[in-house]
């Protein structure tokens, strides 16, 4: 490549950069600047080059470089990294990141230097931000009631709150040998590095998570927990979690299980020791405990004999096998209250079996069958010696269950005499009840029936998958497959039925294995709880609506605070800049620099009151407009946020049409819709079309809008080249909440606000699109012959009983300063203050001594508008104008009421406050 072509390459490079690419001389003065500079401070170039460049340092900044610039020409040598605030056009800082390197000619002498600085004001004042907020961080995070706790990608510990430390026993300084090693079981740990890994790779858990904990002193809990990134520097650093105990819901929720698959198990057997078999099972895995038995009263020696046991050796069986009816056992027994013994504390003999056992805790729970005890279950443990209230409710609960069971079946020839009557029950049920084999119904209640509306001749004649609901098919195969298998799978599911009606309808299955004409088949209960399924769909759809409305107004009150902050200050601005204006020369130079700052401003404050108006804080006001200006406007905003690759072309036939419209409000029209259609040709790009008409609408035309009169329409029309929508789409597109976008993207509130607009404004919204071929929407406002009012810019002149005395109250030291100014130049005599209570002290002294009292709306300890009642009382006729940046707490209406003579909304200018004290003290001649 030749030097030319690399040098062209080289400038093409330079010029095209995002970075200010410069060069000085050994003064400090600009000799290049590549057009980057613009777009970071505001200047061209060839405002840059020939000028020092110390000029638009910040002060504290411009001492340093003076003296560091001594060194760097001494040396011979740049600089790497140094942060310096640089002076934007618009007066505002902007922070440079600069890096520079010595210009050394042939003969090594230095003549000045070149570099790259890059702007970083966002990166430091997030910086700044960040380190603000750490401070509150911590405090929230020591506040939390439930544990919170911070750890690396390894499961190490990095921090806890007092509520995690003393859910897990431990202190503030074991936290850092704290580790998901010695906290969660083994058959846990692979599925939390799961999770963590899924936590890094999305950002936060999915769902919730259960976990079974260790504790310090060796005991366990279970908590409820779910986790989120934490970043750092930009980068994700650790992980938060928040934890929620959950050990007794748990514990109730494993002994609820183990009841009912206890009941289903011993239901469904006839033979007594193995429905005993099943029952001290369950009592041993629900209480902890490692070994039992069960013992039956003899009906007539009263004696107990041991009929079945579990855990104990065959030598210490034969000790324990009979206790006469006499013993001290089997009176305490009889005596039927449960017995709960720490072993190792009772008094006994060291020959006794239980001793030489070494059993530390023993339970004994009467069985009991219409209030006569006819047995007992006994637990014990090799390992604990205190047997705790879930323990013990549990024991109590099984020991019910087994002496159910026994009474079931020695009273099973009873229950075969009362089979008709059950039959009965079981036909008039209120659950639908059937019975499944080999995939077929082989009996069914009049229930089921209901649910699905097929004769009994038509359910028995094909498989019962086919009434199933094809997504739940696999499900219910799955779980009639567990059950036959002899599996225990979930108690309790659900799924759906297609009815006769091929209506769906939600149904609530317990299922139990029986015995069916010799073979085994599945009992299955069903209750319809479609109507529960719907309210619960219904709550989902309300909770999300809330969240969003919720949303929305927390963007209101975002949206009145920085309308109060922000009028505040550019009050301040709009304020000082006329003066300034005033004490130039019409024909100086900075007075036209000065008219742009005052322009800028009533810039700044019609973007307020857009704020206000889409988060819906302030009234909509409708004036005659002239909408192509609007949209004129709109189309150069819009050119410098859509990307090259899409074309705008616009067809503005109706420029001098006018409409009662709300400017915002059309504006946000535009904004809108041009968005989506630029989000339609993102990908692949595109042509953007706008055109602006006057149409007649006829009565035909308007039959799809009977509220709307024929006549003559303003239509704006906006179309794209785009992926457009399908006949599904388009029919929700209006709809609140609806968005086809990522979650990110948008909230789908854009085109419902757009259509309420519309509406508002008495005309209507259409739209046609077909697939890949693109979207146009076409908007009708009606047009009225009344022409725009032109605001007379000629400057109004005081009236000639101008008020002499003026009282000035408001709490921004910048507010009182330009105010008192100016209402000095326009001859009156000011006193201002910045505390609303030592306003009222002065007035209180001498009331009559102001013929104007002007006072800002929200300051501390006293509002204005309290301020005007307390004067208002002292003196009545006491001409009084409120000024407010923003308040919902008071409107102009409110402050007629209270006597207040005038309104000022913050920004105001001098010519606006002329008029509203010429209104008060009548207009001059």
């Amino acid at each position: 490549m030749s030097n030319s072509l690399q040098k062209n390459e080289l400038r093409i490079l330079v010029e095209t950069s995002k970075d200010w690419m410069w060069a000085i001389d050994t003064h400090g003065v600009h000799t290049y600047s590549n057009p980057a500079v613009e777009n970071i401070l505001g200047y061209r170039p060839d405002e840059l080059v020939g000028a020092s460049s110390l000029k638009l340092l910040h002060p504290d900044d411009k001492k340093k470089v003076r003296t560091l610039l001594k060194t760097w020409i001494a040396k011979k040598r740049g600089w790497n990294g140094l942060l310096l605030r640089w002076k934007h056009k618009n007066g505002s800082y902007r922070y440079l990141e600069s890096n520079a390197v010595p210009i050394i000619d042939a003969q090594g002498k230095l003549n000045g230097f070149r570099g790259v600085d890059c702007d970083v004001t966002e990166r430091v004042q997030a910086q700044e931000e960040l380190k603000s907020s750490k401070e509150r961080y911590t405090a929230l995070f020591d506040r939390q009631l439930d544990p919170v706790f911070i750890h690396d990608f390894q499961g190490n510990f990095i921090d806890a709150n007092s509520a995690a430390l003393e859910l897990l026993g431990y202190t503030e300084e074991d936290i850092p040998s704290i580790n998901f090693k010695t906290i969660i079981s083994d058959d846990q740990l692979s599925h939390v590095m799961q999770e963590i890994a899924e936590i890094i790779q999305t950002g936060s858990q999915k769902k919730m998570q259960e976990y079974k904990l260790k504790k310090k002193n060796g005991g366990f809990i279970w908590v409820e927990t779910k986790g989120s990134l934490i970043y750092k520097d930009g980068k994700p650093y650790a992980i938060q979690g928040i934890a929620r105990d959950i050990t007794k819901r748990k514990q109730a929720e494993e002994q609820l299980l183990i009841q009912h698959d206890l009941a289903l198990a011993v239901s469904s057997t006839t033979d007594l020791i193995k429905g005993l078999a099943l029952c001290l099972d369950a009592a041993l895995k629900i209480s902890g405990m490692d070994c039992g038995g069960i013992y039956f009263v003899n009906k007539i020696t009263g004696a107990l004999d041991l009929v079945h046991h579990k855990g104990l050796p065959v030598k210490f069986i034969k000790s324990v096998a009979h206790y006469d009816g006499g013993s001290p056992n089997a009176q305490l027994v009889m005596k039927g209250e449960p017995i709960y013994l720490e072993y190792v504390l009772l008094d006994v003999p060291k020959d006794k079996a239980e001793v030489k056992e070494k059993l530390q805790a023993i339970a004994i729970i009467p069985l009991k069958y219409k209030n006569r005890v006819i047995g007992c279950l006994n637990a014990s443990s090799h390992i604990f010696s205190k047997i705790d209230g879930y323990q013990r409710n549990a024991l109590e609960t099984i020991a019910g269950q087994i002496s159910n069971t026994v009474a079931r079946l020695l009273a099973e020839e009873a229950l075969r005499d009362r089979e008709k009557k059950y039959r009965e029950l079981f036909e008039n049920a209120n659950e639908g009840i059937l019975v499944v084999q080999e995939g077929y119904v082989k009996f069914l209640n009049p229930k089921v029936l209901q649910f699905i509306g097929y004769t009994q001749e038509e359910i028995t004649a094909q498989p019962l998958e086919n009434f199933i609901y094809k997504d739940d098919r696999e499900k219910a195969a799955e779980i009639y497959r567990q059950r036959m298998q002899g599996q225990t799978p979930i108690a309790v599911y659900e799924l759906r039925i297609v009815n006769k009606s091929n209506k769906i309808r939600w149904i609530e299955t317990n299922t139990v294995v029986v015995d069916w004409n010799g073979r085994s088949a599945l009992l299955c209960f069903m209750n319809d709880i479609t109507y529960k399924k719907q309210a619960e769909q219904e709550k989902i759809r309300i909770e999300k609506q809330l969240q969003q409305a919720q949303k929305l107004d927390a963007l209101g009150t975002l949206a009145g605070g920085i309308a109060h902050d922000f009028n505040n200050i550019l009050s301040a601005i709009i304020g000082f800049t006329e003066l300034s204006k005033e004490d130039l020369p019409d024909d100086s130079p900075i007075v036209q620099y000065l008219q742009h700052v005052l322009q800028a401003g009533e810039r700044a404050k019609d973007l307020v009151k857009q704020i206000l108006a889409f988060s819906r804080r302030s009234e909509t006001e409708k004036k005659p407009l002239r909408v192509s200006l609007i949209v004129k406007e709109a189309l150069k905003l819009l050119r410098a946020s859509l990307p090259s690759t899409i074309e705008i072309r616009s067809y503005i036939k109706a420029d001098n049409c006018i409409v009662f419209a709300n400017p915002t409000q059309i504006h946000q029209i535009m904004m809108n819709l041009c968005a989506n259609a630029g989000h339609a040709m993102r990908e692949r790009g595109g042509t953007l079309s706008v055109s602006l008409k006057q149409i007649d609408v006829d009565a035909a035309s308007l039959a799809y809008h009977p509220e709307l009169e024929a006549g003559e329409y303003l239509e704006l029309t906006i179309s794209d080249t785009g992926h457009g929508m399908s006949s599904e789409i388009m029919e929700r597109i209006f709809d609140p909440y609806f968005t086809t976008k990522k979650k990110e993207e948008g909230t789908g509130l854009g085109l419902s606000v757009v259509h309420g607009i519309v509406k508002d404004h008495g005309g209507f919204i259409t739209v046609k699109s077909d697939p890949d071929r693109g979207s146009a929407f076409n908007v009708c406002l009606p047009l009225i012959q009344e022409q725009e009012k032109q605001e007379s810019i000629a400057d109004i002149k005081p009236c000639r009983s101008w008020p002499q005395h003026v009282l000035l109250i408001d709490d921004e030291q910048e507010l009182v300063d330009s105010n008192a100014q100016i209402l000095k130049r326009l001859g009156s005599h000011v006193q201002t203050t910045l505390s609303s209570l030592k306003a009222l002290e002065l007035f209180q002294t001498a009331p009559k001594d102001f013929d104007l009292v002007i006072t800002d709306q929200t300051m501390p300890a006293m509002t204005g508008a309290d301020l005007a009642v307390e004067m208002l009382r002292i003196r009545s006729d006491t001409p009084i104008i409120l000024c407010t940046g923003f308040s919902e707490k008071i409107t102009i209406e409110k402050a007629k009421t209270l006597g207040i003579r005038e309104f000022l909304y913050k920004p105001f200018t001098k010519r606006d406050l002329v008029i509203v004290i010429n209104n008060i003290f009548g207009r001059s001649a």
